[in-house]
């Protein structure tokens, strides 16, 4: 093929060429909105949890945590006063807003979502 073929080629099947080049970008997107989604999932089911007496011991916290010494340390600090009462809990919420979200309505899951926490044991 000549450079002239190729060029008129591109003239005459443009349209072609845009819709499949666009249909594949669109691709590419859903795909990568996807994986993050996914990561996502796996972040949140990866959490850990322990006995109170190994989160005192701080080679249990370094081999179950995989952290080293220094950050170990800190976080078995951390977790005796928790557990001594001298740390209050510390709680992040993630509200979802729906288009059909109204403000009454966004006040009031708030308001139940901080009930629950409240009412946990």
């Amino acid at each position: 093929m000549t450079l002239q073929q190729i060029k008129s080629f591109f003239l005459s099947h443009w349209k072609e060429l845009l819709l499949l080049l666009s249909i594949l970008i669109m691709g590419v997107l859903v795909w990568r909105v996807n994986t993050l989604e996914r990561d996502m999932d796996n972040k949140t089911q990866q959490v850990r949890s322990m006995e109170a007496k190994n989160a005192e011991d701080l080679n249990s916290l370094r081999n179950q945590l995989d952290m080293n010494k220094q950050n170990a340390e800190i976080v078995r600090e951390r977790i005796i006063e928790a557990q001594h009462g001298l740390r209050q809990p510390e709680t992040v919420y993630k509200e979802v807003v729906s288009y059909r979200d109204t403000p009454r309505s966004l006040k009031k899951r708030l308001l139940q979502a901080i009930l629950r926490s409240l009412l946990k044991p």
